[in-house]
């Protein structure tokens, strides 16, 4: 019978150790992450991120560490903290800095106790014992050097004699002698910034005019954010929000945020979360390309990227015009490592049928809207049409060829305005219905010109007749004249093609040289417009 094997400290190499560390923290600013996840753990309200050339720091004001929980914090794999309620819980975040810096030092003091901490971390110390080890190996001598005795006298808590000023609570993180490897990355303001907004639940922008709504729904639903984040670089200081704001609108944000309970589809308990989403207010896609898309949150932290829901749409344009995020609040679904995804389990299989069902709703609602955006679009050129046909009318009067191709437009106008009668009446009713009248009005005078015309006396009927029927309405009643396409490369953009610059000059010269010149300016826009609502209801 075979006999349960006991492991040993002498068991486990030390070279696990940077195994697990530069597997999970790729990225500098990864490791930072880390640190700001344990202050929101530690129900921060403040947090201030300072960056220098060698030297980055982490302040918070959340509840501190007692000597007792310090000891805890250095266990490497182990964690006392809540899997369904914290972020940080694999043990494994404090070490998260072992190739970006020399040193680390956390000093920390709990509430309610003057006591304060110092957690000192060798990592310039423990990388060459590691080198010596891998040197020794290369040539061909056994491996010795084993993680407890690795991390050993290396890593260190102890009292702190004198320690920064905390407050009354809080914890300051500090990596000396980062590696000039990564100071670059760290000493980028712009690349930081960008990061952070990504991967941390920071305040709503002032300047996003649906945030107080938003921020409602969330304190409704008991979702995190920090009070205020700070970052300092090389002296000077930047608060940090999120990313959202009214320019990622194409008209500043006219169709406020919509909110939907994440659930399978006839579950009336089970609810994985919530989702808050912003819609474009036209027919194009967000202004912010690293906005577009819905953006998955566990814990006010991100899981994957924007693109990860985009599949599920069977209208990808749609993904393109909206952006919000989705807050999971389920306990069964715990966020893997590497914060790309969810540990695979039953509750990320329903959940995954909960998503169906979310862009299912949210494509419903987009659709409405870019029926919503082609009716006032086709109402607006044709407020700014008609008078221009009314025009003609009286200018061609003895033509009947073109009074009849002016005819044919009339009811082309017309006609195309039917699908979207329903919506121009309930939303534009007066404006709908004077641009109806004035296209049978024009009808009207076309028919008693052409039926008449022989007569000059006639004539002069219909002449005064057509005049006085000119009170079309006048151009720029509606809003988003700028919505129209104003070329191909523009028409292109404006459905979400990307475009390199050889194929952008390409198109151009096709556009300016074989296609405008041999059509008149309102031909050209129609045939923009009928090419735009092709390339929309097939992407």
């Amino acid at each position: 019978m075979a006999r349960a094997r006991s492991f040993k400290a002498e068991d486990i190499g030390a070279e696990l150790f940077p195994a697990i560390t530069r597997g999970l923290y790729r990225d500098p600013l990864d490791a930072l992450r880390e640190y700001i996840q344990n202050a929101i753990d530690a129900k921060a309200k403040r947090i201030r991120i300072s960056l220098l050339k060698d030297v980055v720091s982490v302040w918070d004001d959340g509840r501190g560490m007692s000597r007792a929980v310090a000891e805890k914090a250095i266990r490497l794999g182990i964690s006392d903290k809540d899997p369904l309620h914290d972020v940080g819980f694999r043990g494994i975040g404090i070490y998260s800095s072992f190739v970006l810096c020399k040193k680390l030092e956390i000093y920390t003091k709990p509430r309610r106790l003057d006591e304060y901490t110092c957690i000192t971390v060798d990592f310039a110390s423990i990388r060459r014992l590691l080198e010596r080890e891998v040197e020794k190996r290369s040539r061909g001598a056994a491996s010795e050097l084993h993680l407890e005795e690795l991390l050993s006298d290396r890593v260190r808590v102890e009292a702190c004699d004198e320690p920064p000023d905390l407050g009354t609570s809080g914890t300051l993180v500090m990596l000396t002698g980062v590696r000039d490897l990564f100071s670059s990355t760290l000493g980028s303001r712009s690349d930081v910034e960008h990061y952070l907004q990504n991967v941390i639940p920071l305040p709503l922008n002032p300047g996003f005019a649906f945030g107080p709504e938003i921020r409602k729904r969330l304190t409704k639903e008991d979702y995190r954010l920090v009070d205020e984040i700070t970052l300092v670089v090389n002296g000077r200081e930047h608060r940090l929000f999120q990313p959202y704001t009214d320019e990622m609108f194409t008209h500043g944000g006219e169709v406020g945020p919509e909110f939907y309970d994440i659930k399978l589809p006839g579950a009336r308990t089970t609810k994985f979360g919530f989702a808050w989403v912003c819609y474009n207010d036209a027919n194009k896609v967000l202004g912010i390309k690293e906005l577009r898309g819905l953006l998955i949150k566990k814990y006010g932290f991100s899981i994957s990227n924007r693109e990860y829901l985009e599949p599920l749409f069977t209208k990808p344009t749609i993904a393109r015009r909206i952006t919000g995020e989705i807050v999971v609040q389920h306990d069964g679904l715990v966020p893997n490592a590497a914060r790309t995804d969810f540990e695979a389990n039953q509750a990320r299989t329903d959940f995954r049928r909960a998503l169906a069902r979310l862009v299912a709703d949210v494509t419903k609602r987009g659709m409405e809207l870019q029926d919503h955006w082609r009716a006032l679009e086709l109402l607006h050129r044709a407020e700014q049409r008609l008078p221009e046909m009314h025009d003609e009318i009286a200018s061609v009067q003895r033509d009947p060829d073109k009074l009849l191709s002016i005819n044919v437009e009339l009811n082309g106008i017309k006609d195309g305005m039917v699908p979207y009668r329903r919506i121009l009446q309930k939303k534009y009713r007066k404006e709908y219905e004077d641009v109806v009248r004035s296209i049978d009005e024009g009808a009207s005078a076309i028919t008693k010109l052409l039926t008449r015309r022989r007569t000059h006396q006639r004539e002069k009927h219909v002449q005064r007749a057509v005049e006085e029927k000119q009170a079309a309405p006048s151009a720029g009643k509606t809003p988003h004249a700028a919505d129209q396409p104003e070329s191909l490369v523009e028409l292109m953009e404006d459905v979400g093609l990307s475009l390199d610059e050889p194929l952008r000059s390409a198109l151009a010269y096709i556009d300016d040289n074989l296609i405008r010149p041999n059509l008149k300016q309102e031909q050209y826009q129609s045939d923009l417009l009928q090419l735009r609502n092709y390339l929309e209801e097939r992407s």
